[in-house]
This record gives C-alpha cells, structure tokens and sequence, in this order.
C-alpha cells in the first residue's frame, strides 16, 4: 500500500528519523524519564553498580549524555 504525504501530514525528520506528530508529541517525556533515569543512574553506591555489574565510569558516561540522545 502507497502512503501518501501532504504538507498537513507529512512526518517531520529529527535526528536523520522520521517521526509522525504522535512521535513528535512524545518526545517531552521520554525526554523527562531519560533526565530522571540519568539522575537516578548517579545516585547508585559502589555495591548496588556491582551487583548490577557497572563501573562508575560505565554509569558517568551514559549519565552525562544530554537528554536527547538515547
């Protein structure tokens, strides 16, 4: 089936990706969880990243990525 675009529906590219609205309109929260899984990420002691098999430096990189990038 050919899907056709009009300028009231054509998806918008971000980030080399094309997302319709209903992608576009949910990008605040994913946003907003990455920010607070990030946050939680810095919280974790030495024994919880062990028992989960993390480094620090493992948990500082993913953690310092801005909110954008997955």
């Amino acid at each position: 089936m050919t899907q056709l675009h009009t300028e009231r529906n054509r998806p918008t590219e971000w980030g080399g990706m094309l997302l319709g609205w209903g992608a576009l309109a949910r990008l605040p929260a994913i946003w907003r969880a990455r920010l607070a899984e990030r946050r939680q990420m810095r919280q974790l002691d030495e024994r919880l990243l062990k028992d989960i098999g993390l480094g620090a430096e493992v948990i500082e990189r993913e953690a310092s990525k801005p909110f954008w990038q997955a």
